[in-house]
């Protein structure tokens, strides 16, 4: 019984941690979603849409532009690290050095990290190859937006604020890891 009193709690934080319910009802574009977001699952999952493709309801997610508050778009400069789960941006990074010093901080309890996304029309022009066995890095330059409110972006919610990329200005390759044993 003692194991119960123990599990359960640990159990419920570690299911919350990956969970967009535990976003601030204040990040939300959508009333509706912060209400999700605050009712544990009651009232559907924040930014969950039905649609009906081929005469059937099919549950699809909005992108991040239309489901968070976004401050205005900006220019932005600095590294995007681009690994399997994992989209970081290190803005004004400028060298390999420097990112790899901010990666590192990342461990840190005040280190902020940035994900970035890049905007559902642009995504599917760019028809990125996804590679799981690589880490790579590029310097970037492009039009986006940060989030408004911080709360937990990102896989699994490791990042303070995400930038959605709207327009590629440049981006010039600079790193590519060893294939890791898969």
């Amino acid at each position: 019984m003692n194991r119960i009193k123990i599990c359960a709690p640990l159990m419920l934080l570690i299911a919350t941690s990956c969970d967009d319910r535990t976003m601030p009802f204040a990040a939300y574009r959508h009333f509706s979603d912060g209400l999700a977001s605050k009712t544990g699952g009651l009232l559907g999952y924040p930014c969950d849409r039905t649609e009906t493709v081929r005469g059937k309801p099919v549950e699809t997610r909005l992108p991040p532009e239309q489901c968070y508050r976004m401050q205005p778009a900006r220019r932005f400069r600095g590294i995007w690290l681009d690994e399997f789960e994992g989209s970081l941006f290190f803005e004004n990074a400028t060298s390999l050095e420097e990112a790899a010093a901010r990666y590192t901080q990342l461990s840190e309890p005040e280190a902020q990290a940035e994900w970035l996304s890049f905007s559902e029309p642009l995504e599917r022009r760019l028809n990125r190859k996804r590679d799981f066995a690589r880490s790579r890095m590029f310097l970037i330059e492009f039009i986006g937006r940060r989030t408004a409110v911080k709360g937990r972006y990102g896989h699994l919610g490791g990042a303070q604020s995400l930038i959605v990329v709207d327009r590629i200005e440049s981006v010039k390759f600079i790193y590519l890891s060893e294939e890791t044993g898969q």
